[in-house]
């Protein structure tokens, strides 16, 4: 017998919002860490050393990680809504500036900084978001959530290999 109040009990519109969530972060966070597969073939597109082109990731998690902390407090202050909105831009134009870029510098700061707000708007936006969704099974539904990135990994990484291999790696960027 259920004996929480109507307003604090989990719905199915609940573990809609979970699984939209764990998707979003799914293919942001998947494009974060799948950059890896393309550190070769950017390398030898840029005719540039292979420890150049790997800065691409850290430039990201440098991002993320110092932009994370000021995301949670627009989300506190704003809501999930702003975040949302820098991260569709950031996953939108970080993937293109290795493509574009006609040195490795700009292709990093580009990358970097797109997909490094893009990663920590998302992940404090839709932790933020499956949090205040739920009220009883929140740990649970917190935990499919950081499943996301993972799944987001093991889909997008041999799709991208597969495509630098196919068209090569400045397109598979686009």
């Amino acid at each position: 017998m259920n004996t929480q109040p109507a307003s604090t009990a989990d719905t199915t519109g609940s573990w809609v919002v979970a699984a939209v969530a764990t998707a979003v972060l799914a293919v942001v966070l998947g494009v974060f860490g799948s950059i890896g597969v393309l550190i070769d073939p950017l390398a030898d597109a840029y005719a540039a050393p292979r420890a150049q082109v790997a800065l691409l990731f850290a430039a990201a998690l440098a991002v993320h990680s110092l932009a994370a902390r000021r995301a949670g407090r627009v989300l506190d202050r704003s809501g999930p809504r702003p975040l949302l909105v820098v991260a569709a831009a950031g996953i939108t134009v970080g993937p293109l500036a290795p493509a574009a870029a006609s040195t490795v510098g700009f292709a990093v700061a580009g990358y970097g900084v797109g997909v490094g707000l893009a990663s920590a708007c998302t992940w404090v936006a839709t932790t933020g978001v499956v949090s205040a969704t739920f009220h009883r099974r929140r740990s649970a539904a917190l935990g499919l959530l950081t499943a996301g990135p993972a799944a987001g990994g093991v889909v997008l990484a041999p799709v991208m290999a597969a495509l630098a291999d196919t068209i090569g790696p400045r397109p598979t960027c686009v």
